[in-house]
């Protein structure tokens, strides 16, 4: 939460009574540098109309309405602390002027400065108890201090104020699912519906909720009534292709897609959606061929050479990635997001310092950009420094609430830490951000199985199951419940299933053999790797997981052989040389066991146990 005080950033000019002549040419100057402040502002040259309305101000301290537009101005700039003490100077030279109070707390609301928002709205509501806005305003600052039964009694009360008003129901459905009254939330959008059959809104919200609650076949009547009514929202084609890509409908998902370019055959934005789309179902190919086709139809868009750029890192070819963000770079070089673009690609290199370099840089000149932090954190992770990392996805998603990608990697790096419980409250909102997700619900699934709380990692994984039928890792997790839960039959047939559907999955294949030790015996387990390496003879993995049963049940000659065979087919299976080098130490080799460590240490030379382990054998 920011403070603004008295009139800080504002120059204020406090002089003597000026003659009739000079107060005239003030005057006349302050007009020019009014105009010219409109002039920039209608330009979209925001940083130099605020200069203008400075020195405008510094003629005229008390005008009120050069505050306001120095505070709008400050708004269109996203800066919101410099916006508030613009606002509040204008409101302290006119306490009763309400537009100001609602500007200003918009501004807190951007701020997320929550309880200077609500007491904005507060101050109106005194002066005009059926402000409808100033509902809004409040209903809004309520639900981001999680005060969502407050908030839904102030949206209620905009219902009233204006029953014919959509927006009062869709707010107000929006709270009540918050708060899980499913019942009311679907009967205020299918009002919304009624009042407003023309506006996406109540389609896309009640659509949303229908398939949060897995009802697909109400989700996609809602849906398709809703392009009927309003044939020119690509909104409502997206989420209905989206809904068919998710089930598998692989065809009606294109057709919808072909008739949303139909009826706009021209539109660039449709046209970008479609790439969005693609590129979150990570259909990388036809994301490029719709970012294209809108660059032909748009090529001077930055944004669509952006998405590029983007598209291009995913799929690892960095030299298109280079190549296109050398040409942004060429005519922009202070665009923020070809430098960060440049920072992932250093990072993609390997080359660790040059990227933190970069982005830091960046940070230097844009403190408040969620992308540049949250990259930042993944180059912190990948140099292994987790508390940084940590930290700076932190920081992303304070800076941008929304930002799933910060929120993901904020979960993941706190369940590699193994940190009790704290990676539930950020795979939550993961799932929150994109509940029809199944990665998003594997997450918070996987971490209430490492509290062992197994009911609630099992109703994740059964939803992540409902939208991904067939995707083995889904299996897996479930499996992972129902060896918590003492089932090891249950769990035998998920793996089965599992490993059905991925016949090279090693992590399916390890925990089978782990059940089988366990249960029936090494004989079985031994059994289960040999029939798989007859079918998979190249499978390093299954060779070094065979080796481990071995060493598990003393027999050394084996286990070594099959720890060779592995290294023989991956010469950088860490694993491997570990496992070697411990047989060897357990048969009384240790020279063997020392040059296998060694060969370790080439492949991670900063392995502070390894190095001691050795250090102690010598």
């Amino acid at each position: 939460m920011f403070k603004v005080r008295g009139q800080t950033g504002l120059v204020i000019l406090l002089g003597l009574l000026a003659a009739p002549g000079c107060r005239h040419n003030a005057q006349r100057e302050e007009r020019g540098y009014l105009q010219s402040g409109e002039r920039y502002f209608q330009q979209g040259k925001f940083a130099e109309a605020t200069v203008q309305y400075r020195n405008a101000l510094q003629l005229d301290p008390r005008s009120v309405q050069t505050y306001r537009r120095l505070g709008q101005a400050y708004c269109q700039l996203q800066q919101w602390p410099e916006a508030a003490g613009a606002f509040n100077l204008a409101q302290e030279l006119d306490p009763k002027d309400l537009p100001t109070h609602a500007q200003l707390g918009e501004v807190y609301l951007n701020a997320r400065d929550f309880q200077n928002a609500e007491k904005e709205a507060a101050i109106i509501l005194r002066a005009d108890a059926s402000n409808a806005p100033a509902y809004q305003l409040r209903g809004a600052a309520l639900v981001g201090s999680g005060q969502k039964e407050k908030a839904r009694e102030a949206f209620q009360q905009i219902a009233r104020l204006r029953p014919d008003d959509p927006s009062a129901y869709i707010n107000l459905a929006v709270v009540e699912i918050g708060l899980e009254s499913f019942a009311e939330a679907e009967s205020h959008l299918r009002k919304a519906r009624e009042i407003a059959p023309r506006i996406a809104l109540p389609y896309l919200n009640l659509a949303a909720l229908y398939r949060q609650q897995h009802r697909l076949v109400e989700t996609e009547g809602v849906l398709r009534e809703g392009v009927k009514n309003n044939p020119d929202n690509p909104s409502l084609y997206l989420n209905l292709a989206d809904l068919f890509f998710t089930e598998g409908k692989e065809q009606l998902g294109e057709g919808v897609l072909n008739s949303l370019r139909e009826s706009q055959p021209k539109s660039v934005e449709a046209e970008l959606a479609i790439g969005d789309l693609y590129l979150g179902r990570k259909n990388l190919d036809l994301a490029e061929a719709a970012y294209k086709h809108a660059l032909m139809m748009a090529p001077e868009r930055v944004d669509l050479k952006e998405r590029l750029v983007d598209l291009y890192l995913g799929r690892g070819d960095l030299e298109g990635a280079r190549t296109l963000n050398g040409q942004i770079l060429q005519k922009d070089s202070t665009n923020l997001t070809a430098h960060i673009a440049r920072g992932r690609m250093l990072l993609s290199a390997g080359k660790i310092e040059e990227a933190t370099t970069e982005l830091r840089q960046q940070l230097a000149m844009a403190p408040n950009s969620p992308q540049a932090h949250y990259y930042l954190g993944l180059v912190q992770w990948r140099n292994q420094n987790t508390e940084q990392a940590e930290s700076e996805f932190r920081r992303a998603t304070e800076i941008d609430p929304n930002l799933l990608p910060a929120w993901h990697s904020l979960a993941e790096v706190e369940l590699s830490r193994g940190e009790r419980g704290v990676a539930i409250q950020p795979a939550s909102r993961c799932v929150s951000l994109r509940p029809s997700d199944p990665s998003e619900r594997i997450l918070l699934g996987t971490a209430y199985l490492r509290e062992g709380r197994f009911p609630e990692a099992r109703q994740q994984f059964t939803v992540a199951q409902q939208y991904a039928p067939r995707n083995p890792q889904v299996l897996f997790n479930l499996a992972l419940c129902s060896i918590g839960e003492h089932k090891t039959d249950v769990a035998y047939q998920e793996l089965e299933s599992a490993l059905r559907l991925e016949p090279q999955s090693i992590p399916v294949l390890s925990k089978l053999v782990e059940l089988d030790a366990q249960t029936k015996g090494r004989a079985k387990a031994v059994d289960r790797l040999k029939q798989y390496l007859a079918a998979n003879p190249t499978s390093a993995q299954a060779c070094l997981l065979l080796g481990l049963v071995y060493s598990a049940g003393k027999e050394y000659d084996a286990a070594k052989a099959e720890f060779e065979r592995a290294i023989q087919i991956d010469p950088k299976l860490m694993r491997a040389y570990l496992s070697l080098g411990e047989v060897y130490q357990k048969t009384g080799e240790t020279d063997r066991a020392i040059r296998h460590y060694q060969e370790a240490l080439e492949l991670q030379p900063r392995l502070v146990a390894l190095i001691a382990m050795v250090g102690n054998l010598y």
